[in-house]
């Protein structure tokens, strides 16, 4: 049988009169939209990214949403006389079910500080010189550029004219290409090492450089940050996976390899051009 969509069935459906509620609906609906906008600005994919967060920090905004909702859900079914508290589900999208990132995944920390290291990410943020920027308005137009990524006054990626001298790291390659050599100034591993020792040397309480390194080694299961990049089963499918979404694979981050393996180079997408080659 066919579905009615005529004026006539809507209209009957019974509706209470909302207009004392609905500012307050209104408001925890925005409060919600801003606490999964902070709970997204520590992964790296979403538009509103400017640094990593701890699986702490994660899990209290992940439990603030849930509080938020419920007590939205609560208050809707109340006031339309639903059958009590929990009647009312809504759909899960996008990062609504918050659980399944909460834990930092083992090849977060790496692609961040590669992306540091390449001049995609401004380490300002991690390192915290400079604070957390502010929410745009919901329903403002997207920014160009994430809040977290190194850009110029324009709102732009940043070049090497846009870079203050008193930045942090002095040496980006912004052909956006480093390789897999130790005795290369371009090395991968030495780049990301010096991003390491950027954020975490002379933070108070704060492990060393060498310390995160040993353990993010020991997480990753290589024995140094050389074989986590220079094997394809290790980084480049972690960040392949991470920048995957259905049928669409967008890495940012090329290994191009000789034929061998023993020589590799890493290409960022963003500055790739006709003469990168």
């Amino acid at each position: 049988m066919s579905k009615s969509y005529r004026e006539r069935a809507v209209a009957n459906v019974p509706a209470p009169e909302l207009e004392s509620v609905e500012m307050q609906v209104a408001d925890q609906t925005v409060a919600i939209v801003d606490r999964i906008r902070h709970f997204e600005a520590s992964l790296e994919t979403c538009r509103g990214f400017f640094k990593l967060a701890l699986p702490a920090a994660r899990c209290l905004l992940a439990e603030k949403v849930r509080q938020s909702r419920k007590i939205l859900d609560d208050d809707v079914c109340r006031h339309f006389g639903f059958n009590g508290p929990g009647y009312l589900h809504f759909e899960k999208t996008g990062y609504d079910d918050l659980e399944d990132h909460i834990a930092v995944e083992e090849g977060e920390l790496p692609s961040f500080i590669l992306g540091v290291a390449l001049g995609r990410w401004d380490i300002r943020y991690a390192s915290g010189e400079q604070t957390t920027p502010e929410l745009p308005d919901p329903f403002a137009t997207l920014p160009v550029c994430s809040p977290g990524q190194l850009q110029n006054a324009q709102g732009l990626p940043a070049g090497p004219e846009d870079v203050p001298a008193t930045y942090p790291i002095k040496n980006i390659p912004w052909d956006g290409i480093l390789v897999d050599d130790a005795n290369h100034p371009l090395d991968i591993e030495g780049r990301v090492r010096e991003v390491m020792e950027i954020i975490w040397t002379g933070r108070v309480g704060s492990p060393t450089a060498e310390a995160i390194e040993l353990e993010a080694c020991e997480i990753l299961g290589v024995k140094t940050l050389r074989d986590y990049f220079r094997k394809p089963a290790n980084f480049f499918a972690d960040h392949l996976k991470r920048y995957s979404k259905s049928r669409r694979q967008a890495p940012i981050y090329w290994p191009l390899s000789t034929k061998s393996g023993s020589y590799t180079l890493w290409i960022y997408y963003h500055r790739l051009n006709d003469q990168t080659l």
